[in-house]
């Protein structure tokens, strides 16, 4: 359980205010919950803490060193003295810095020596006041104390007691020292002491804390980075599985380059396009309440310390500029005209010009395809197998074709070959495409020779009575992918067209081969004559005719007929036999849970495991939504799916939050994958950044970082507010700096008197006035803003009414004023303000006036000047998020604005500064008199003599730059702190863009292959097929295609982009949600396969039983409407489409291994596709069972009896249109 250090508190949602994420052990003692992650948070820590120390110490020795420089040149009393002792400080200061570099000794005593090291550079500090006259004034020894206290807070790598520890006693001593060491000096000057070093220590605690959080919170977002890249490269090597499992790399890179990037809807959205439509009105209303707040869209590129916080910047067109990966969320509704003209996925969108294109010029959608010569084309069909079928149920024949299909698929990779699909009982596959290969046919060839063996062996282990008939030909070919969706590798030609004629001309168990694959292979096979085939590549030639039943001139090609050579392979002349499989175990045959046509609900049978690698195990199932299960190979090379479906669900909603439940075995991995991803000593490794200017080499990532301060938690209410929330930080810093200005102010007002009487000078007043209205407007626009997105139940809405304005108006304000060059500016001004209230106090008439006032006044003036001139620049050290040269350099300019005015010539006196000593200091230097007297030096007190000497002036000029060389380097190491927590985020948000951009990518990939809603069945069992009742099945073919397809046009590519348009505008019909219950199941060639009621979660959603049978209608005749558009608008050739449909039960499974593919079987399948072969064009053809089941609905006419193979003749009807509701 995560323990909340600070305050906790209910608020609308608000759950506490903690330090850091997972904090705990208070304030004084931060460590992580968990004693793991803390161990190695220490342990990577270590190597930048070591830094931290060497940057300490090596100040420490440039301090020791000037102060040396000094005394060497100024000599005061007793310098040796202290030359000596400064020596030893450097030399402490220098052994410490080398023992450092000794790793082991430092890594094992760092904590001895950070003690020890800190104890004695604090004597060192304090051991000025053992001379009993001083040679340096007091803010020497009070900017020694203060210095040494900011470094030991910041630089000693020490728990918080432990520095308390260290630095309050100094802190008392040196106090009290000062105070009595050597005489009164007033309480005056007593409280300038205690004032320093309680801004000392409060500056320096927020500086450890601040550190601390953001060290630790850079921690454990980089172990979440490396948790999302081990994911990322699970992910990857998912990816590459997957793509294997579909289509060739090189092309599966080509059509995902987009996907994810929401430039094709079409594409992208898939099947599971559709069931977000049922969340329509919930999606409306989160998009209406998001575009009410103007501030609350996400910016992709807002890059900022974690995915839960918006991005307030309202410049969308930087935005865009500065994206790293694209927010998705592709909606697939075409509303109006308006979008089918801007959606490029959109129906016809080919039709529509593009911007700033001439009126006819057409726009295609993108278009997948590459040309090939010498590809050699394998088709093989199993003979018998109608018989072996007549006797199977569906799921038992859905087995059998897994099994014979998995052996294939292994001879596939075995000899070298790229499957492309299986058609019913048909194979086929390729050599020498994607990627060229000179043993193309010889590839082909064997794998048609192993094929004729695996099904041997397939007749022994199932005691059946097949054979193969293979048929290979070499030719050209087109590759690619034809449609946006359920899409698949192919190839098209006439020489495919060719190798499908060589398979049905063959003998069963011969491979069959044309005369041009002789010629590759001739060499290698001996060979036997067979008959002479029809060839159908000769020139086509362009005709026109007369149509009599458009009534109107047509065009077609026609072409010469002629004949080729083909041969049978008999064997190798090397001897060498086929390729063939090891035995394989065969498990039992499914069993029915009800018997086909029962007239029941529709019932699921799960086959066992095939013989080859169950098809769970693949990588397209296994990994799926982030699984990462045990598997076990076994010896045939498959592999056994154990806990596949436990605690996945979950996780694939959010495999890598920050808020999930910690325990030690999430803890564990997060360790692992930082230990894989850096060494300890590189996991603070220094950020990509000028090591000058301290800006990310990178433009992009350098305007994202600026951008931070403008981000803040999602959601309306704060949940998990730490101080490492970039909208809390500047408000945790600008409180800070008040409570430093007003100690500093009321200090101001108490000891000097031009404050308070007859002062010479308005400036107090003014420069006070001004401080107190910036720090007043600036914290209350701070506060507001965190009010007015944090405190409040909902988020900012447009509306008329005032009180919803003022939150707008306040994170508007805030947006203008911490754009980064504003709050810079703005910081710069509120910084200065402390030290400007000092400066405003300063009169060089009471500084200089030796010649005017008595030398005790004057030296008390000089010393309390002194002691504020000693420590009022170290609140430059605050707001670690602004530029650390914009505070250095404002820094640098108090600095030398004090050094001008101390070394100033000062001509007289200022009447009202007499008047003010007259009637406020004189009484207070005669009491002082009096107090000293007895331990005076010339009737002065002992501690004037160093502030009345001329040397006065270059102590403090020294102790001003050293001051400002110690806030610079404070600032450049916070920047550089600040920036590596920022790039580790961003590495981790672009991590997990990655894996999201994957992830879609994958996902999309896997349910073009297989539906969505059977991927959690998939998981539960290593095999699927479902027996379903009352399916409809739709084929529409463009029957005349071959007569447009002509392959003497950029051999014809062109062609088939046409197809593809046809296709593109078919699928998209899809998107609609009437269409909810249809699906595409495929293309073979121009013929398009769909089919309705398949997915039975949207089955029992619908209000009558039949809903989804008159979807499947519904759409059959938009298909022919959508290409009849498409005749109309694009070409003067008129396309013809054959419909044919049919009702009734299907088998749903997924057959393959290494190539998946998701199909149905069954007789109607069967009855569809001669209902569109035997039928009319534009026309939609049904069986009488069909025109009696749907009569109700759609008008049929009676066509007459049509000899079906396989069914003889048939009573059949034509689509009349359909009946009004």
């Amino acid at each position: 359980m995560v323990r909340r250090a600070g305050f906790k508190r209910k608020c609308g949602n608000v759950e506490g205010f903690q330090l850091f994420e997972r904090s705990s052990g208070g304030i004084l003692n931060l460590t992580f919950d968990s004693n793991l992650l803390e161990s190695y948070y220490q342990e990577c820590s270590f190597s930048r803490a070591t830094c931290r120390f060497r940057f300490g110490s090596l100040y420490a020795s440039l301090a020791y060193i000037a102060w040396i420089i000094y005394f060497s040149i100024e000599r005061p009393f007793c310098w040796e003295y202290y030359i000596s002792g400064l020596a030893f400080g450097v030399a402490l200061s220098m052994s410490c810095y080398v023992t450092s570099f000794i790793k082991k000794f430092f890594k094992k005593y760092h904590l001895w020596i950070c003690g020890i090291y800190s104890g004695i550079s604090g004597i060192l500090v304090l051991l000025p006041f053992i001379s009993s006259v001083p040679p340096v004034s007091l803010a020497f020894h009070l900017n020694g104390a203060v210095q040494l206290v900011l470094l030991t807070y910041t630089m000693l790598p020490l728990r918080l007691w432990q520095l308390l520890l260290i630095c309050g006693p100094l802190s008392v001593s040196q106090v009290v020292l000062a105070s009595c060491r050597y005489g009164y000096i007033g309480w005056f000057a007593i409280l300038i002491h205690i004032v320093g070093h309680l801004c000392a220590h409060f500056i320096g605690i927020i500086l450890h804390l601040m550190f601390q959080v953001w060290r630790r919170s850079t921690f454990l977002r980089l172990g979440y980075n490396a948790l999302m890249r081990k994911a990322l490269k699970k992910e990857q090597e998912t990816r590459d599985d997957m793509i294997k499992s579909l289509m060739p790399g090189d092309v599966a890179q080509e059509v995902m380059r987009d996907v994810g990037n929401g430039e094709d809807s079409d594409a992208a959205n898939g099947d599971a396009g559709r069931s977000r439509s049922r969340n329509k009105r919930t999606r409306k209303k989160r998009h209406s309440d998001a575009r009410g707040d103007g501030m609350d869209d996400i910016s992709p590129s807002g890059v900022g310390f974690s995915d839960d916080f918006f991005d307030d910047e309202e410049d969308a067109e930087t935005s865009k500029k500065h994206s790293v990966v694209s927010n998705v969320e592709a909606d697939g509704q075409i509303t109006s005209p308006d979008d089918v003209e801007a959606n490029p996925g959109s129906p016809r969108a080919s039709l529509v010009p593009k911007a700033g294109a001439p009126a006819h010029a057409v726009s295609f959608r993108k278009f997948h395809v590459n040309q090939l010569e010498n590809v050699s084309v394998l088709f093989a069909d199993i003979v018998g197998f109608t018989k072996m079928s007549s006797n199977k149920t569906a799921s038992h024949l859905v087995y059998l074709l897994n099994d014979l299909f998995g052996r294939f698929d292994l001879l596939c990779e075995r000899t070298g070959c790229e499957k492309i699909a299986t058609l019913g009982d048909c194979y086929y596959c390729v050599a020498g495409c994607p990627k060229p290969v000179s043993d193309h046919a010889e590839r082909a060839v064997e794998m048609g020779r192993a094929m004729c063996v695996a099904i041997q062996q397939f007749d022994e282990d199932h005691h059946e009575e097949v054979n193969m008939r293979v048929g290979v030909h070499t030719g050209k070919v087109i590759c690619g992918i034809v449609g946006t969706r359920r899409f698949k590798y192919d190839v098209w030609s006439n020489d495919v067209t060719l190798a499908n004629e060589m398979e049905s001309s063959g003998k069963p168990g011969q491979v069959h081969i044309s005369e041009a694959t002789l010629g590759f292979v001739k060499d290698i096979y001996e060979v036997s004559e067979g008959e002479a085939v029809q060839d159908i590549r000769k020139f086509k030639v362009l005709v026109e005719f007369f149509s009599t039943e458009e009534q109107c001139f047509a065009i077609k090609h026609t072409q010469d007929e002629a004949k080729i050579k083909t041969y049978f392979i008999e064997k190798r002349l090397d001897g060498k036999p086929p390729y063939s499989l090891p035995p394989m175990e065969i498990d039992a045959p499914p069993k029915e849970s009800s018997k086909p046509g029962s007239g029941e609900s529709p019932n699921v049978t799960v086959a066992p495991p095939a013989p080859t690698q169950p098809l769970s195990t693949s990588p397209l199932i296994s990994n799926t939504f982030n699984q990462a299960p045990h598997l076990q190979t076994d010896r045939n090379g498959g592999s056994e799916m154990h806990n596949l479906n436990q605690g996945t669900a979950e996780q694939s909603k959010a495999p890598y939050q920050h808020r999930y439940m910690h325990n030690r075995e999430s803890d564990v991995d997060m360790l692992q994958a930082l230990q894989d991803l850096a060494k300890t000593e590189e996991v603070f490794a220094f950020p990509p950044i000028s090591r000058i200017t301290l800006n990310f080499h990178s433009n992009v990532v350098e305007a994202c970082y600026r951008r931070l301060g403008l981000r803040r938690p999602k959601g309306p209410s704060v949940v998990n507010l730490s101080w490492s929330t970039p909208r809390i930080a500047p408000l945790i810093n600008a409180l800070t700096e008040t409570i430093v200005f007003v100690i500093v102010f009321i200090t101001c007002v108490i000891i000097f008197p031009d404050s308070r009487i007859a002062a010479y000078s308005p400036t107090f007043y003014v420069v006070s006035t001004l401080a107190v209205v910036i720090h007043v407007l600036f914290l209350t626009l701070l506060v507001a803003d965190l009010a007015a997105w944090g405190l409040t139940s909902r988020p900012p809405e447009k509306s008329s009414r005032p009180g919803c304005d003022w939150r707008r108006c306040t994170m508007r304000t805030y947006i203008v004023c911490f754009q980064w060059y504003m709050r810079n500016m703005i910081g710069a001004v509120f910084l200065i303000l402390p030290t400007a209230v000092i400066l405003s106090n300063f009169c060089g008439a009471f500084f200089k006036g030796v010649d005017f006032y008595p030398s005790l006044f004057i030296a008390h003036y000089r010393n309390l000047c002194g002691l504020l001139f000693s420590f009022m620049i170290i609140n430059f050290t605050l707001f670690t998020s602004f530029s650390s040269w914009t505070k250095s350099f404002t820094a640098l300019l108090a600095c030398l604005l004090v050094i001008l005015l101390i070394f100033l010539p000062c001509t007289g006196s200022s009447p009202f500064a007499f008047h003010v000593y007259e009637n406020v200091w004189l009484d207070h230097v005669v009491h002082w008199s009096q107090l000293n007297e007895t331990n005076s030096l010339g009737n002065l007190p002992i501690w004037t003599r160093p502030v009345l000497e001329s040397d006065f002036y270059w102590e403090l000029a020294l102790i001003l730059l050293l001051t400002f060389v110690l806030v610079g380097a404070l600032n450049r190491e916070f920047d550089i702190s600040f920036r590596l927590s920022f790039h580790r985020d961003y590495e981790a948000r672009l991590a997990k863009q990655a894996i999201t951009h994957q992830k879609i990518q994958a996902d999309w990939l896997l349910k073009n292959i297989i539906p969505y809603y059977i991927v959690d069945d998939l998981r539960q069992h290593n095999k699927y097929s479902r027996h379903i009742d009352d399916a409809a099945v739709v084929f529409a073919c463009i029957s005349n295609f071959s007569e447009f397809y002509d392959e003497q046009y950029q051999g014809g590519q062109e062609m088939l982009r046409v197809l593809n348009e046809i296709f593109a505008d078919f699928e998209h019909q899809l998107t609609a949600v009437k269409y909810k219950d249809v699906e595409k199941i495929k293309t073979i060639g121009s013929c398009f396969m769909g089919a309705s009621g398949l997915n039975m979660i949207e089955r029992v959603r619908n209000k009558r039983p039949d809903e989804h049978l008159w979807a499947l209608m519904d759409f059959a005749l938009d298909l022919i409407r959508t290409l009849d558009d498409f005749n109309r608008q694009m070409f003067n050739f008129q396309f013809e489409m054959k419909v044919g449909y049919n009702i009734g039960e299907v088998t749903a499974g997924v057959i393959g291994t290494t190539k998946l593919l998701y199909d149905i079987w069954g007789d109607t399948v069967n009855v569809a596709s001669r209902m569109y072969s035997t039928g009319k064009k534009g026309r939609i053809q049904v069986t009488e069972a069909v025109a009696k089941r749907l009569e109700s609905r759609y008008e049929f006419e009676y066509r007459g009896e049509v000899f079906v193979k396989g069914k003889g003749d048939m009573k059949t009807y034509l689509l009349v249109r359909r009946r009004q509701e």
